[in-house]
């Protein structure tokens, strides 16, 4: 499977899994959305509504390219698009600001556990240029007037040092700006393993094979879903489970090769005692 734009960041899912595994994983949800879209004429797949954004999306580009709109009025205009974007993902765009120690972090989605815990962030990271969104700051202006911003905080350093060391962090924390989307799992986190998606070249390229796992991938239904284990927790299972199989293919293979090795070192030692001194023995 060919996913140009998402960049499976040191391995979040191992690369033989996303390449060989991964389309046939997801295909029951693909099937869903499709055979709801066939029974209502109201309903649109996810991956075509994306498709139908592109025109909107470098308008989105072409005004925050333009040096007389103030910061002010590019988020607003990022923020739109945002909740356009997550609306199509089955998000409710609730716009607030999170207070942590070090700085109020913006919060475009939340999704609690029904505990009441936190378990998905969707964080604002405005960029008016493209950039790596993990690099950037935050900056006033996304944050109402009385919060309180450390603008020299990575979000990197934000969700490593300040987010996920909270007494009940959440389990699933997405980056989001007009240029990249950014989806990162705690348990991961420690080794940067995250998945990067480029949005201008996902929107450009329109290609049906990379919507359709960006929307499988994102989408609230298959990311944060309340009836148990999600489609992610299953994703990374099978990609487990295939690592596993691959690892013992590869030792039983190598075993095999060794065996048959010393076999004939066996077979033609017994037939040519002088084997092992001739200088047509191969060199390793």
């Amino acid at each position: 499977m060919n996913l140009v734009g998402i960049i499976n960041e040191n391995e979040f899912y191992t690369n033989h899994y996303l390449s060989e595994i991964f389309e046939g994983d997801i295909k029951e949800q693909i099937t869903f959305w499709q055979t709801k879209e066939n029974e209502s004429e109201s309903y649109k797949t996810p991956f075509k509504r994306l498709k139908g954004l592109g025109g909107e999306y470098f308008s989105l580009l072409k005004e925050l390219s333009r040096k007389n709109l103030t910061k002010q009025e590019k988020i607003k205009l990022s923020r739109e698009f945002s909740k356009t974007f997550l609306d199509v993902l089955g998000y409710e765009y609730r716009y607030s600001s999170q207070e942590l120690d070090a700085s109020s972090i913006p919060l475009l989605v939340t999704v609690d556990k029904d505990d009441g815990s936190p378990y998905l962030w969707v964080l604002e990271s405005f960029c008016e240029e493209s950039r790596d969104v993990l690099t950037a700051s935050i900056v006033k202006e996304q944050l109402d007037a009385l919060d309180e911003v450390d603008e020299t905080l990575s979000f990197d350093e934000i969700i490593t040092s300040h987010i996920f060391t909270l007494p009940e962090p959440p389990r699933w924390v997405m980056l989001v700006s007009p240029f990249q989307i950014v989806l990162i799992e705690r348990a991961k986190y420690a080794q940067k393993r995250f998945l990067r998606f480029d949005m201008q070249e996902l929107m450009a390229r329109k290609e049906d094979t990379v919507l359709k796992a960006l929307s499988v991938l994102l989408h609230h239904e298959s990311l944060a879903s309340k009836d148990g284990l999600s489609l992610l927790d299953t994703l990374d299972e099978n990609s487990h489970k295939h690592a596993f199989g691959v690892t013992e293919d590869l030792k039983y293979s190598l075993r095999s090769a060794v065996e048959l090795l010393g076999n004939e070192v066996i077979y033609y030692t017994q037939y040519d005692p002088d084997f092992l001194n001739k200088k047509t023995l191969i060199k390793s």
